[in-house]
């Protein structure tokens, strides 16, 4: 998907509605904006050094982790470029 875009919105309503993400919670994207992308990313960070690259962080979420930035609010898009992980 490398150069593909997505809204953050549209993935929630996706996941949802098509792969089973609990709807009370909003998304996943929106969920991880209110519980906090620092705090996701942070246990990310833990099962990857526990369980290996199956566990890398993604490129995007850990850039607006370190700075505190949310999916919702991201400043430089409104649609954010979603590249291949490296």
């Amino acid at each position: 998907m490398k150069g593909s875009h997505c809204v953050p919105g549209i993935v929630d309503v996706i996941y949802v509605n098509g792969y089973g993400f609990p709807g009370y919670r909003g998304g996943p994207m929106f969920f991880a904006d209110r519980v906090g992308l620092q705090k996701i990313h942070d246990r990310i960070a833990t099962f990857h050094r526990e369980h290996g690259d199956r566990w890398k962080p993604a490129p995007l979420p850990e850039r607006l982790a370190k700075t505190g930035k949310t999916f919702s609010r991201n400043s430089t898009l409104e649609r954010m470029t979603v590249s291949q992980r490296d």
